[in-house]
């Protein structure tokens, strides 16, 4: 069945994404040496790394009551984003520990980033066709000098230097943290994508909700408007096994889907500790990280067999 969009509630879901889905707002600090050929070849190596592009706070991670501001804010992740996985300017991200990562190969003419993750048998190849994914940018002193660079976009000048980084090394790349155990799986359908394109296919899938900026949190139930919560599985089983977006209302501020065939209305919005929260999109575990679905890009959701 075809999606009847209404613009006006549009705007206020994606000025909500506007903030959950965004760039380092704050340099995120590294320790170690790292290594980066640049657009030329030219092997440098950087200390006092600072990331300043490419990378979001993992703010649903973050610890409100934690005695550290880190720890608070919580971790970050290099926001990349797969080939293929949406036709929104902003889509479904791949979201992988920045810690995790060993290093980070652009491919100029492909327009792809190659992600090495510590742990996984084969990279993860990200598009640079969406400007702003899959870059980097690093601060840092090279022999005492401050430098600034960038991966993903690389300059077409005919003369002086490419402004591009060719690749990245970090040093001391830890393991990926745990996944789930006996998680249910998921199948998410984008909307706008062909049928008979393959879906995504995630496990723990929960729905992400944004209190303020930086500050977000995960539920594994939604809000009906008439009835009692469904679940998505967690601490309770999955309440149905197929979920379909067929439009949103803007006046009654909810999102209209079919539950296993039958017509029902979300609430996409809700409290927390008593505080008003947004309903942004969907979460769920990959191999290398976490995918994010934002609201609008959500076609269905299917329960694993």
């Amino acid at each position: 069945m075809a999606r009847n969009r209404i613009r006006s509630f549009a705007i206020v879901v994606f000025a909500g994404l506007a903030v959950a889905i965004t760039h380092a707002a704050e340099p995120a600090p590294m320790g170690e040496v790292i290594t980066v050929v640049d657009g030329e070849g030219k092997e440098i190596k950087l200390t006092g790394v600072k990331f300043t592009l490419g990378v979001r706070r993992l703010a649903w991670l973050g610890e409100v009551a934690a005695p550290a501001d880190e720890e608070k804010k919580g971790p970050w992740g290099f926001e990349i984003r797969e080939p293929d996985s949406t036709t929104f300017q902003k889509g479904v991200v791949t979201l992988i520990p920045l810690p995790s990562i060993e290093g980070v190969q652009y491919d100029y003419s492909k327009l792809t980033a190659a992600i090495t993750v510590k742990g996984l048998k084969e990279p993860v190849v990200g598009s640079t066709k969406y400007k702003g994914f899959c870059f980097l940018g690093l601060e840092g002193d090279v022999g005492g000098v401050k430098a600034k660079l960038t991966g993903g976009e690389f300059s077409k000048a005919k003369t002086g230097p490419r402004t591009g980084f060719k690749s990245v090394a970090f040093p001391g790349a830890k393991p990926l943290p745990p996944r789930s155990d006996n998680a249910a799986t998921w199948t998410v359908r984008v909307e706008g994508l062909p049928a008979t394109d393959p879906p995504h296919t995630v496990r723990n899938l929960k729905a992400i909700y944004q209190l303020a900026p930086g500050v977000e949190f995960l539920v594994d139930v939604l809000s009906l408007r008439k009835g009692d919560p469904i679940s998505l599985g967690g601490a309770k089983p999955a309440s149905f096994k197929k979920l379909e977006v067929l439009a949103v209302d803007p006046n009654k501020k909810s999102l209209v889907v079919e539950l296993d065939g039958e017509r029902t209305a979300i609430v996409p919005t809700g409290e927390h500790d008593k505080k008003p929260a947004t309903l942004l999109g969907f979460l769920g575990e990959v191999e290398s990280g976490w995918k994010l679905f934002p609201l609008h890009t959500v076609a269905s959701l299917e329960l694993g067999k």
